[in-house]
């Protein structure tokens, strides 16, 4: 085993010119290469390359052979952060009716599209049906809105995989909220709709200026509302209060 889930076993593998972790044998593949742990972040190729061959590709049933099974990665769909922690979704698929390990860490950049691993964060152990199938659906430690989460697998014999993709970390929907997506200084058109919206488009969706949403959020004939602000945000809200004279 390279690593290990206490903090003391770690290790930390960053900045070298090439892969962090690269397996190459010169005869049979070996397998049962444990790698769990580890601080693996801004190296200059693949953080974990499996056959030291580049980025592996899953294959249904995981049925490849090679360094350490080919052990398949799993797809991270969603990193939703929600009161308390971080709400972690995705799929997994390896051999049919086996037990895996899944380690999740987090960093805050991503290699392209492949995810790194600045600190761990947790593990789940989940089996596959008879198509290889599994869920994943995890309530992980809070991890600040932006940064990136990241997954290895390890089958029973001890084979882990190369990291998943990158999944950032979003803000998860709140029920009512609403999208600031303009500086504009435009009011609400219809306070009696159930939408933000001042009769113009941004990017082809309704404009929801910080003068509209006030409003919309108040609006008691639309029933419970998160509020202003926490139930007003979006890529506009933080240029409209700098506008409006706020020093933040």
């Amino acid at each position: 085993m390279v690593g290990g889930v206490e903090p003391w076993q770690a290790n930390t593998i960053t900045r070298n010119g090439r892969d962090g972790i690269a397996l190459r044998t010169y005869g049979s593949p070996v397998t049962g290469n444990t790698l769990r742990g580890n601080h693996i972040y801004q190296n200059l190729g693949l953080e974990i390359d499996l056959a030291d061959t580049g980025r592996d590709t899953n294959d249904p049933g995981d049925v490849d052979t090679g360094e350490n099974d080919r052990q398949n990665y799993p797809l991270l769909t969603a990193a939703l952060r929600v009161s308390g922690g971080t709400h972690l979704l995705g799929s997994f698929n390896s051999t049919p009716l086996s037990s895996f390990t899944l380690d999740f860490y987090h960093s805050a950049a991503c290699s392209g599209n492949t995810g790194e691993a600045e600190a761990y964060l947790g593990a789940l152990n989940l089996a596959t049906d008879a198509d290889g199938n599994a869920s994943i659906d995890v309530i992980l430690p809070v991890v600040e809105e932006g940064r990136y989460l990241s997954a290895l697998a390890t089958n029973s014999a001890g084979s882990t995989s190369e990291f998943s993709d990158c999944k950032m970390v979003t803000l998860a929907p709140v029920d009512g909220a609403m999208e600031v997506n303009s500086t504009a200084d435009e009011v609400d058109s219809d306070l009696d709709d159930s939408t933000c919206d001042t009769g113009n488009t941004v990017g082809g969706e309704p404009e929801c200026t910080l003068r509209a949403a006030p409003p919309r959020a108040r609006a008691p004939a639309h029933g419970p509302r998160a509020g202003w602000p926490a139930g007003v945000r979006g890529p506009g809200l933080l240029s409209a209060l700098r506008r409006a004279g706020c020093r933040c």
